[in-house]
C-alpha cells in the first residue's frame, strides 16, 4: 500500500496544479473535456518553469505555492504568493522563475478563454527525488537478501528528502528493515515518525485541495478533495466530497466508480 501511495506523492505537484488550473474555467459539467483541451499546454508550462527554477541553497528544504494569471498569448498578467516558504529569498526565486519562463505560448486554438490562473508548487525536495528513487531501487533489490545493506541504502534515500513530510514512507520502510534485524526500539521510533509525518503530509494535500476550491467550486475540485480525504483515511469526509462532485454534473460515472472505491477502502 505504501509503495502504491508513493506514486501519488511523486505526482503531487501535478495534482496540486490541476485544480487551480481547472478552477479558472466554467466547467459546464465537462471536466474531462476541459482538462484534455489544455493537457499539452499545462505540460509545457510545467516543463518551462521546472527548467528555469534553481532553488537557492539558503534552506535545506523549502516549499512555496505561487498563483499566477496569464493571457491567451501566454504573457503574465499577475502573480502572488499563496503559500510562503517563510524565507523571502526562496519565495522570490519562485516568482523570478515564473517571470523568466514567460511567455508560455498561445492557448490551444480550441479554447475561447482570454486568461487562466495557474497554481504552481515550488519544492526544493522535488529536485532530490531522482537520487532518492535510485537509492530505494537498490534497497528493493537487497531486501530479504541482505537487509543490513538494504537499510543502508534506505537511509541514504531518506537523507535526500529528510525534513520533508513526504519522507514518511521511507521511515516506514526503515522500521520494517530494523525490525527484521532485531532493532525493535529503532523500529518503533521510525514507525512513530512515519505516522507523524504522514499526518502532516495528508493535511498539506487536503489544504491544497481546499484552497483550489476557494477559487471556484467545480466537480473536479471536489473529486480532488475526496482523493485527499481518502488517502488520509477520513472516509466520511471523502464520501461527502465525492457526493458533492456527483451532484454537480451529469457526466459523473467516473465519480460514481470512485465512490465505490472509497467505500471499499473504508472497509479494509
Amino acid at each position: 500500500m505504501l509503495e502504491r501511495r508513493l506514486l501519488f506523492i511523486i505526482g503531487v505537484l501535478i495534482v496540486i496544479i490541476s485544480p487551480a488550473f481547472a478552477n479558472s474555467y466554467n466547467y459546464d459539467n465537462r471536466p474531462t473535456m476541459v482538462q484534455n483541451q489544455f493537457k499539452d499546454y499545462m505540460i509545457s508550462v510545467h516543463e518551462k518553469i521546472g527548467k528555469t527554477w534553481t532553488p537557492p541553497d539558503i534552506l535545506q528544504t523549502g516549499h512555496t505555492v505561487i498563483v499566477f494569471k496569464i493571457d491567451k498569448n501566454g504573457e503574465i498578467i499577475s502573480s502572488e504568493i499563496r503559500e510562503s516558504s517563510g524565507n523571502e529569498i526562496f519565495d522570490q526565486s519562485a516568482i523570478d522563475a515564473i517571470n523568466r519562463s514567460a511567455p508560455y505560448g498561445n492557448f490551444p486554438v480550441t479554447s475561447s478563454r482570454n486568461s487562466i490562473s495557474i497554481m504552481y508548487t515550488f519544492d526544493s525536495s522535488a529536485a532530490k527525488i531522482s537520487l532518492m528513487k535510485e537509492y530505494l531501487e537498490k534497497s528493493d533489490k537487497l531486501t530479504n537478501i541482505d537487509n543490513k545493506e538494504a537499510l543502508k541504502y534506505t537511509e541514504l534515500a531518506l537523507n535526500e528528502i529528510k525534513g520533508d513530510s513526504a519522507s514518511y514512507f521511507i521511515y516506514a520502510r526503515m522500521s520494517k528493515l530494523k525490525r527484521s534485524l532485531g532493532d525493535i526500539e529503532g523500529a518503533k521510533k521510525d514507525e512513530a515518525e512515519s505516522q507523524r509525518l504522514k499526518a502532516m503530509f495528508d493535511q498539506k494535500r487536503i489544504n491544497a485541495a481546499k484552497s483550489a476550491l476557494k477559487e471556484m467550486e467545480t466537480p473536479f475540485g471536489y473529486f480532488t478533495l475526496a482523493q485527499a480525504y481518502d488517502i488520509a483515511g477520513e472516509y466520511s469526509l471523502a464520501l461527502a466530497s465525492i457526493d458533492k462532485a456527483i451532484s454537480m454534473t451529469k457526466l459523473n460515472n467516473s465519480y460514481k466508480r470512485y465512490r465505490e472505491e472509497i467505500v471499499e477502502h473504508s472497509k479494509s
